[in-house]
């Protein structure tokens, strides 16, 4: 039997805009990406950042 790989949720949000989430999402994602895989989602539908 596979063992299951539990995965994390890592949610960034403020209720302002233009205070940084960007930055450091893409930032602790770049740094976590050293040793594990990511994937990061711009959840912004109205201005999506990441691409």
């Amino acid at each position: 039997m596979k063992k299951v790989r539990r995965g994390v949720v890592v949610g960034v949000f403020a209720a302002k805009g233009g205070v940084g989430k960007t930055t450091f999402s893409t930032n602790i994602a770049t740094f976590l990406a050293k040793k594990k895989r990511v994937l990061l989602i711009d959840a912004n539908v109205s201005v999506p950042n990441v691409g």
